[in-house]
Order: structure tokens, then sequence, then C-alpha cells
């Protein structure tokens, strides 16, 4: 049996196949089917920004985890931090590691550029999201999210 090549790859502007084959997986695994795709050149823009991030898990070429972040400039110190906005691995490929690979490229991404700390939120009824976070070295905290329709 093949060891399979998992490759961890944060993603640029001319990286939009990627993205597309990410949001694509994000959709699936957090049950968006009725989502429509941004065009190639609002996701060319988003890629090109500075504050924000996606990574991409691949495993033998092809995109099987991933995740897009924020990163937000802290106004009380130096420095900024990143909110992990989505994450997700093709639940065919989850419980063997790769999302904790995936989290420590993010770290080791985050600690080149001057991003003290990350945050990610769950759902309280997404057991397996909390216990994942714990694992990787989370710290929960009891916070209620308000949205806001506009």
């Amino acid at each position: 049996m093949n060891t399979p090549s998992i490759q961890i790859l944060r993603l640029q502007h001319s990286d939009v196949p990627l993205f597309q084959d990410l949001l694509i997986l994000l959709n699936e695994v957090f049950e968006c089917d009725d989502q429509k795709q941004p065009s190639e050149n609002y996701l060319k823009s988003l890629l090109d920004k500075e504050d924000f991030v996606a990574f991409v898990l691949l495993v033998d070429n092809k995109v099987m985890g991933g995740l897009t972040a924020y990163i937000l400039a802290k106004y009380y110190t130096e420095g900024s931090e990143l909110y992990i906005y989505d994450l997700a691995i093709d639940p065919e490929m989850q419980r063997q590691g790769l999302a904790t690979q995936l989290l420590e490229e993010v770290k080791k991404y985050c600690k080149t550029q001057d991003i003290h700390s990350m945050f990610v939120d769950a759902q309280e009824e997404d057991l397996h999201a909390l216990e994942f976070y714990r694992i990787t070295g989370g710290k929960g905290e009891k916070v209620l999210l308000f949205n806001y329709d506009l």
C-alpha cells in the first residue's frame, strides 16, 4: 500500500482553482449545498487581501481539507490575531491527523507573520469540533454570538 502524498499550501492569487475546490468541500462538509460559487475575479481579489488567508490540504494532489481565516490587527498592543472562519476535512479522511497537521502549519505561518494568537468558534452541539480544538491546545471560552441579518 502506497503512503499518500500530503501537502499543505497557503493559497496565492493564481490558486483560484484550488480555492474553488476548497469551497466545494466546505459546502459539502457544512451542508451548504445551495451556496453559489463566487466569481473567479472575486476569489482572486480575496486571495490578494493582506488580511485574508486560505490553506488547502492536498492528498495525492486532491483538495481534501483546508481552512479560511482573517487576520485581525490588534489595537491594544502591536501585532495581530487570526480568526479561523472555516476549517474542514473531507469526511472520508477525518480522524487521521490531517486537521492537526493543517492547524500546525497555520501556527507556523502565524509565527512568521507577527500573529500572536488565533481563535475559532465552534457550535456547542458539534462535539467532534469541540474535542478537536481542545486536543490541539485550544482553550474554550463560553460566549454568545449575535448575528445581524442586514
